[in-house]
């Protein structure tokens, strides 16, 4: 057989690691084109488009329901959209920023907290959706997730160094008092803990929805890979399942990714708590 007629009986008849790098194609970032700005050269990825979606619907809902102006008011919403986000603001602002961190200081951190949480919860299931060539899942991607978990590690070092300043947010780190080798332990210990914490925010979210098109795409990829209706058919309801649990879990990673960082920058701002 001619190297052609294979290249052709391949293309037909695609293996299963043809089958299973497509689909998990998805989960990549895909360049569209690059330009360069500062000196810099930038690539616009599939990635990229689901973002700036994600922070438009967000900009257009908000402006749409008034939902700021509302709250500033104290007028009701109009509509069920515009209701149901105050109701996730109200929820997010009160219930987490404000009972951790009290009003006072939650007010001046509400608005970093909230565009966190709309941003990971837009992104998620954006992802979850056939976009067509812009598909993609961003925060199954490394790079996305750090650069979030980035933002709230600068925060905490802001307030450890407007608590305690440059010197005094290491110090601080430990209890006085102790004798002095449990105090160099612990100060190792809370120094890892320290940089840690953006890590496992990091980590957190990513393998939690790489995880979840991990489960997704592998599923249907055993629809291809079997040929087989009896498959389709024990296959596509758990695929459905999954599906549904995956818009779950969208919104509960935001949750979470939102908490976590809320109660790590009251921790970083009041060391002796």
């Amino acid at each position: 057989m001619s190297a052609v007629e294979q290249a052709t009986e391949h293309a037909g008849n695609p293996g299963p690691e043809v089958i299973f790098g497509d689909l998990f194609g998805h989960l990549m970032p895909v360049k569209w084109f690059s330009f360069d700005l500062f000196g810099i050269t930038w690539n616009f990825t599939n990635h990229t488009f689901v973002m700036l979606l994600a922070a438009a619907l967000i900009l257009f809902l908000f402006w749409a329901g008034h939902t700021a102006r509302n709250l500033r008011d104290g007028r009701a919403p109009k509509g069920r959209a515009p209701n149901v986000i105050e109701a996730v603001v109200l929820f997010i602002r009160d219930q987490l920023i404000y009972d951790t961190m009290g009003k006072e200081m939650g007010r001046k951190f509400a608005p970093l907290f909230l565009t966190q949480f709309f941003f990971i919860w837009f992104v998620n299931v954006l992802g979850n959706l056939p976009l067509g060539p812009g598909a993609g899942a961003p925060t199954a991607n490394l790079a996305v997730t750090s650069a979030l978990a980035t933002t709230t590690f600068a925060v905490m070092i802001w307030c450890a160094i407007k608590a305690s300043g440059p010197i005094g947010m290491w110090t601080d780190l430990v209890p006085k008092g102790l004798p002095p080798v449990i105090r160099e332990i612990l100060f190792v210990v809370e120094v890892l803990g320290f940089f840690i914490k953006p890590i496992a925010l990091t980590i957190r979210l990513f393998a939690n929805i790489f995880g979840g098109h991990l489960v997704v795409l592998s599923l249907f990829g055993m629809i291809y890979m079997f040929e087989s209706w009896g498959v389709f058919g024990a296959i596509l309801p758990m695929s459905i399942f999954v599906g549904i649990l995956e818009l779950l879990v969208a919104f509960l990673q935001a949750f979470i990714f939102t908490f976590l960082s809320i109660m790590f920058v009251q921790m970083a701002a009041h060391p002796e708590h």
